[in-house]
């Protein structure tokens, strides 16, 4: 691990009450030829960014109102990094509108932001035309002019003012602007560059979109450190190439989605020489197996790093995996709060839990971002204030956790992944777990998906070994042992992979949802072989709202549960005119079983099929 001869800068707790300009312009005077940016062969040091992005503010201040949101069309390029370092210069906020996202969702962020000056360049022009105002006034970046003064521009740019505004999936559908202050960053920044002793010497990779939350650590952690940002086109080229590139440009420091992670981990041989990366910070779920497996290719300084934030908290807890830290569990806990954060659960009845107890994630801090764009009640309805600390907020994750005594965090999942089915309160991410403490199992997701009104059902998707040949009557009992009937999903859906957001999330909406059928089951169709069999078999498929059913189908594995049976029950009165125990559907779980039932029990009576 070579890491002995660099020189550790630091950042003063006092600066995260300044602004990201100004510390900026003091690491270009410190580190003024040192490489800021490298994207393939492309590359600019700290004074050439510096001196090209004052010139553009200086446009910026000539042509904007002050404050105002100001947009960047452009690919991600360095002149996307020389726009945004040149709007920061100004006190104003940006918005990354990225080319490649749907043109509808650039229009309604252009449109909610009403801004009156965007930056893109030629190639970017024409859509920059399509989704802005009328009125918004475009800089082509490849028209600057070179004439323009170079200098710093010194304005005063308050620890309050609006940094960036990061666009995320909203509840209703539409984007939710989060409002990221300048304080809000710095803070983010100062944490990390002491924690893991950033220096103007580190090569920081940067593989997400910078209009993703996920990018900003990559971003600031290195340009207001004076180390060198390089940009890998992760969504472009795959991570088949990634080991080659990470060798090449001595990355220290990697921060990957973990999915992509788990199958950049597929491609190691163990001949690789990453020497240098030194720091691995894996978005998403992080299980002990990753770690394990990772272990074995990599350098033993190197760390792991495990963390849950947010747009709204930036990072409120994080977990340091070396190679002395024992994991005891499956899935790897977030970890302890970070410093400035107060992190406790809440119950239902907005109360604090104790350890042990799962609650939702709260946050307790002056360090959270200012709130949502155009959205008041959404922002008082989740930063609440503290009425005996000025400035200070309380922000409610909506993220389940379990405190463990010794303060470390365990995440377990989105309190809107807990539903009702049949009056009980299921959490989602429960089922997940139990799923994968399976070996064959490699990634879960688990969802609840309504066919119908009141027909709720919860599917399970999942990716297996490539020599797993596990089957749906083998996860029905492995689970029966472990979770109530009503959390046994209906049905199992075996994917060769998932598929991903940009920022390595996976994509919910995209899953495949299975039709009601008897096809997620193991054993083959056997038609109905007498009337009573027929009947039972129009009577589970009405009630199970199932084409079709065959005579040795289990009742609870097609979705049957408690209050469907009694509904059972009641048709088989009706058809006929028996009173039959509810016992007896649990008992008797086929058709074939059930039609014996009813022969038996009525041998020697005359027995009347009447209608469904």
């Amino acid at each position: 691990m070579k890491n002995s001869n660099k020189i550790f800068f630091g950042f003063k707790e006092e600066e995260i009450e300044s602004s990201i300009a100004q510390r900026f312009e003091l690491i270009v005077n410190q580190y003024p030829e040192n490489i800021a940016i490298k994207i393939n062969e492309a590359q600019i040091t700290y004074r050439e960014l510096n001196a090209k992005a004052n010139q553009i503010a200086r446009l910026i201040t000539e042509n904007s109102k002050e404050t105002e949101p100001i947009c960047l069309i452009l690919e991600q390029n360095i002149q996307e990094f020389i726009g945004l370092i040149a709007i920061l210069k100004t006190g104003n906020p940006y918005i990354i509108l990225e080319p490649t996202l749907p043109q509808e969702r650039l229009t309604y962020i252009a449109e909610i932001l009403e801004t009156n000056l965007a930056l893109t360049n030629s190639k970017n022009l024409s859509l920059a035309k399509k989704i802005t105002l009328p009125e918004c006034q475009l800089i082509n970046l490849d028209e600057i002019d070179n004439s323009l003064a170079e200098n710093n521009l010194n304005l005063s740019i308050l620890p309050t003012n609006l940094a960036t505004i990061i666009f995320t999936s909203g509840s209703t559908g539409k984007p939710k602007g989060v409002k990221r202050n300048q304080r809000h960053i710095l803070e983010r920044v100062w944490l990390e560059t002491n924690d893991y002793k950033i220096s103007s010497q580190e090569k920081i990779s940067l593989l997400y979109s910078a209009s993703f939350s996920a990018s900003t650590s990559d971003i600031y952690g290195t340009l207001l450190n004076g180390a060198t940002l390089c940009i890998y086109e992760l969504k472009q080229k795959g991570v088949h190439p990634l080991t080659e590139w990470l060798v090449k440009e001595k990355i220290t420091f990697l921060h990957l989605p973990s999915l992509f992670f788990r199958e950049w981990l597929t491609t190691l041989t163990g001949n690789e020489k990453l020497t240098h990366l030194r720091h691995l910070t894996l978005s998403g779920r992080l299980y002990r197996e990753d770690v394990e497996k990772a272990r074995k290719y990599l350098d033993p300084e190197s760390r792991f790093i495990q963390r849950l934030g947010s747009s709204e908290t930036s990072m409120i807890a994080r977990f340091i995996i070396d190679k002395n830290t024992n994991i005891e569990k499956n899935i790897v806990p977030v970890g302890y709060p970070v410093a400035g954060k107060e992190v406790f659960l809440l119950d239902e009845n907005g109360e604090k839990v104790g350890f042990n107890q799962v609650g939702e994630i709260a946050v307790k801090t002056r360090y959270l971002a200012s709130g949502y764009w155009k959205n008041e009640e959404l922002t008082q309805q989740k930063f609440i204030p503290c009425q005996d600390e000025e400035g200070v907020f309380i922000y409610l994750t909506g993220d389940l956790g379990k405190m463990q005594p010794d303060g470390c965090l365990e995440l377990l999942g989105r309190k809107d992944f807990q539903v009702k089915i049949r009056d009980y309160t299921v959490n989602l991410t429960e089922i997940e777990i139990a799923l994968l403490e399976l070996a064959e199992v490699k990634e879960v997701a688990v969802i609840a998906h309504e066919y119908s009104p009141d027909n709720l059902r919860i599917i399970a998707y999942l990716t297996t070994s490539e020599k797993s040949s596990i089957t749906v009557k083998e996860l029905n009992q492995i689970l029966s042992n472990k979770l109530p009937e009503y959390m046994i999903p209906f049905a199992y859906v075996f994917l060769d992979s998932f598929p991903v957001t940009e920022i390595g999330k996976i994509k919910l909406q995209a899953l495949p949802i299975p039709p009601l059928t008897r096809n997620n089951l193991d054993n083959p169709y056997v038609a109905p072989t007498n009337l009573i069999e027929e009947k039972l078999a129009q009577i589970w498929q009405e009630v199970l709202g199932i084409e079709k059913v065959g005579i040795n189908d289990n009742f609870f594995a097609l979705g049957g549960h408690s209050l469907l049976a009694t509904q059972i029950v009641s048709r088989i009165r009706n058809v006929f005119q028996m009173e039959l125990p509810l016992r007896d559907i649990f008992e008797y779980t086929t058709i074939e079983e059930l039609g014996d039932r009813l022969n038996n029990t009525y041998l020697n009576q005359p027995l009347e099929i009447g209608e469904i």
